[in-house]
């Protein structure tokens, strides 16, 4: 119940028995006098004064009782919405930690797709370059000819190595190699690198972008699987290769 109803359904019960007092008070005089009950005669304004007191005096404590649950009834409704408003401040907080939180989880994502769209760009851009057969040849040296294609970004420089290190590379530098280009190069052994477990192929290749990218393949193996693949900025020193 609003508070405003309280004060009108208690005004007017105050109203009601303020009327059926009165009545009750002024109606009873005569019916007390007609049967003796009070005897009139002339008091003084002190009497009066106290006469009226005594008369009024319950209503009076009427009024002041329903002013007590008037009160009482404004601080409870006082407290009630103090606790919705706890409540709401509450149902606030939580909504804004959600918020929050998503918020939080929108800006890892974003970020994530930035550092992907920045990987997969880097990857585009940086030398990137696979190998194939082009036979071997030879008696006590073998010569393995081989042709080298570059599927990323421009190439300064590639560099070619093995480990373990073999007779001789032809070259061991292969200078500019741009975007879809190919070229050359042999790798002399004295034996046929299916014999030589744990023959590796290191191709460095240095972009035009600033990152270079080292690769490594078991040519020892059939269909010489890639066993590594890495881009890191050009300069930087590469413990893998000496």
């Amino acid at each position: 119940m609003s508070e405003s109803h309280i004060k009108r359904d208690l005004k007017k019960i105050g109203l009601q028995a303020t009327l059926i007092y009165s009545i009750l008070l002024i109606g009873g005089i005569p019916f007390g006098w007609y049967f003796e009950f009070l005897v009139l005669k002339p008091i003084s304004i002190n009497e009066l004064g106290d006469f009226l007191a005594g008369a009024f005096g319950p209503l009076a404590l009427f009024w002041l009782i329903l002013s007590f649950f008037q009160q009482s009834k404004e601080l409870q409704n006082s407290v009630d919405a103090l606790n919705l408003q706890a409540r709401e401040l509450q149902r606030t907080v939580e909504q804004q930690t959600k918020l929050t939180e998503i918020t939080e989880a929108q800006h890892q994502l974003d970020v994530a797709a930035r550092e992907e769209e920045t990987q997969m760009r880097l990857d585009r851009e940086t030398p990137n370059i696979s190998i194939s057969s082009r036979g071997a040849s030879g008696g006590k040296e073998i010569t393995n000819q081989f042709a080298a294609k570059n599927k990323g970004g421009d190439a300064n420089r590639v560099l070619i190595t093995t480990t373990p290190k073999i007779k001789r590379t032809s070259p061991s530098v292969l200078h500019r190699l741009d975007s879809k280009a190919d070229s050359n190069f042999n790798l002399i052994t004295e034996t046929a690198m299916s014999k030589t477990p744990g023959l590796n192929l290191i191709v460095i290749s240095e972009g035009a972008n600033g990152m270079s990218r080292i690769q490594e393949f078991d040519i020892s193996k059939p269909g010489w699987p890639e066993i590594n693949n890495r881009i890191f900025k050009t300069g930087e020193a590469e413990s893998t290769v000496d």
